[in-house]
């Protein structure tokens, strides 16, 4: 009977303990309308259980605020910005987030398994907060825009202006933003998508003729300027793309607005090929401050300007010579493999890319009187020049070719026909293909 009283009085005070009320904050809880509330639960034996709560806590209130903003925000007007309702929202609701780390519990409660937590904000209050800072920003921006004004000549520190005022207005876009009478954030608009127009750059030539595999290296160039005044446009970071010649990436106009790159070798044989040349506009990124800013500066679309190339064969110049007294006029059968490479030949040494120049030494050999038959070797020696130096760009050799013929005569003539085999056959290819065919 004893245990059966202690177990009554057990199976008593658990339910006592199941059933205890929670305070009426949390057991009663609704949104006040005149505030964004947030009520976090979270289990209490988890690490830093406390700051996880609040971290819930401002994401949800900063989800109610972006809500809110959503309801004021007409999406045509988000879009004429260049940036869609939601990345618009999604800035604002993570830039309030991080804004509200700091909140201050109004109510918690904790028992030995969970921690229970009431957030409030004011709304008057948040609202008029943010409008100061949206004054304050209107200020800063006025300035800012002031001076790009002040100063038109120069458009790349100018862009920095524009920029900083777009980025101190970005966050305040559902807002009014009038200063002195004026919608500032129009105007800001206005002088942004107005760059594409202002702002121009051009190729000197729009068609250049270069030479594919030439070891010349090509400079290329052209001017920045400014469309309304057509003065030159200084400093203005440029970047080039193409889709078969290595180029350098960016450049930067000079103090005249003039740049250039230098393109080292033009490896594709396609008979036209482009360079696009552009407004580097990534070149800025790291100047944002705020991501809506950066979304909007990087909708603007600044046009390409096309470098058209008509490339040709490089050109060869075959400096052919056997040593010997006995000459058979076989180069041509060394021309016709450099044809078959689709390498041109050039009558003149100083109007090629490069010098294939052709060694070939006749040796004698063995006599075999049984056979009636002269041995005879031959060395060949290739070596690809380049003219414009006289430097050596690739050298080749092949010695003892063994060759013969009934007469000595005929074995150095022999010997002639089976070196330029040789090299049509093999060599040839080897000494060029790196350097011209590759």
């Amino acid at each position: 009977m004893r245990y059966l009283q202690l177990l009554a009085i057990l199976v008593l005070l658990s339910s006592c303990s199941t059933n205890q009320t929670l305070p009426a904050w949390i057991d009663g809880f609704e949104h006040d309308p005149k505030y964004f509330s947030a009520l976090s639960v979270v289990n209490a034996k988890q690490p830093d259980y406390k700051e996880l709560a609040r971290d819930y806590a401002a994401r949800e209130i900063a989800m109610q605020i972006s809500t809110s903003i959503e309801s004021q925000v007409n999406i045509n007007d988000s879009e004429r910005y260049g940036i869609s309702h939601t990345e618009y929202l999604s800035s604002i609701r993570s830039s309030t987030s991080a804004r509200l780390k700091n909140l201050s519990p109004v109510y918690s409660y904790e028992d030995a398994q969970k921690y229970y937590v009431l957030y409030r904000l004011s709304k008057a209050e948040y609202y008029a907060q943010r409008a100061l800072e949206r004054d304050r920003a209107l200020v800063k921006a006025a300035d800012l825009l002031q001076k790009y004004d002040l100063n038109p000549s120069s458009p790349a520190s100018g862009i920095l202006l524009l920029i900083s005022a777009l980025d101190s207005v970005a966050e305040f876009l559902d807002l009014p933003l009038i200063y002195k009478g004026q919608d500032l954030g129009t105007e800001i608009f206005a002088r942004m998508y107005d760059l594409p127009l202002k702002l121009q750059y051009t190729w000197d030539s729009p068609e250049l003729e270069v030479t594919a595999k030439d070891a010349k290296p090509y400079i290329i160039s052209g001017k920045t300027f400014l469309s309304d005044e057509e003065a030159p446009a200084p400093r203005i970071p440029l970047c080039f793309s193409s889709e078969t010649i290595k180029i350098p990436a960016t450049a930067v106009s000079d103090l005249r607005g003039y740049f250039s790159i230098t393109i080292n070798r033009i490896d594709s044989f396609a008979a036209t090929q482009y360079i696009d040349l552009s407004f580097d506009q990534h070149y800025y990124d790291a100047h944002f401050q705020h991501p809506t800013a950066l979304g909007i500066w990087q909708s603007l679309h600044f046009v390409p300007q096309r470098l058209k190339l008509k490339v040709l064969r490089p050109r060869v110049y075959l400096d052919y010579a056997y040593i010997s007294g006995y000459q058979s006029g076989l180069s041509e059968s060394i021309s016709g493999s450099l044809a078959n490479l689709n390498l041109a030949q050039s009558s003149k040494a100083e109007d090629s890319q490069y010098i294939i120049q052709v060694r070939i030494f006749p040796k004698d050999g063995d006599y075999l009187p049984r056979l009636n038959y002269y041995t005879t070797f031959a060395d060949i020696h290739l070596t690809l020049l380049d003219p414009q130096t006289g430097a050596t760009v690739n050298y080749l050799e092949s010695l003892n070719l063994k060759s013969g013929g009934n007469s000595r005569e005929n074995g150095q003539r022999n010997a002639e026909r089976d070196a330029v085999k040789e090299i049509c056959d093999t060599l040839l290819y080897q000494l060029v293909y790196t350097y011209l065919i590759q």
